[in-house]
């Protein structure tokens, strides 16, 4: 063999190998989603009960190769610059999200907070903020939900 044709080897070798730790690299960072659904599940209160507890969901997906530590689950209201963590019991100081991991379900009750919100339900959105600060939010939802007042709909918008 040649000296050029051993270089040609040699780089394109060189140019293969770059490309796969480019794209190894890129294939390892941690992706997040935010899914919000609002009419997830509801149930009678008491056996013969007529009231009816109805709720959402917010689900944090790890779709990445890293872990991630999610710090805060919570809705986002358009007059609020707060926003209160929903997390719970064992996961109130965060939860970590490893790849392969089922995602974190974390239960919104619609209570009255909600149904104030009735003519505003499209800018409330669900976040999630990781330990490195980084926030994530949930894309648009595209149904009305139940919890929303339909007279405050017609009236209001």
């Amino acid at each position: 063999m040649s000296a050029e044709t051993l270089s040609i080897i040699a780089v394109t070798v060189s140019f293969l190998s770059l490309l796969i730790t480019l794209l190894s690299f890129r294939r390892d960072k941690y992706k997040v989603k935010v899914y919000l659904d609002w009419d997830a599940g509801a149930h009678h209160v008491g056996m013969r009960s007529g009231v009816t507890e109805t709720w959402g969901n917010i689900s944090v997906l790890n779709l990445g190769r890293r872990p991630i530590y999610i710090t805060l689950v919570g809705l986002k209201f358009p007059d609020q610059e707060r926003v209160y963590s929903l997390l719970e019991g064992e996961t109130s100081q965060g939860i970590k999200l490893s790849e392969g991991d089922a995602p974190l379900i974390v239960k919104v009750p619609h209570d009255g907070l909600l149904k104030t919100y009735s003519n505003n339900w499209k800018k409330i959105y669900a976040i999630a903020l990781t330990a490195s600060g980084k926030e994530y939010k949930s894309e648009v939802f595209s149904y009305i939900p139940s919890w929303v007042e339909r007279e405050e709909i017609n009236s209001g918008s």
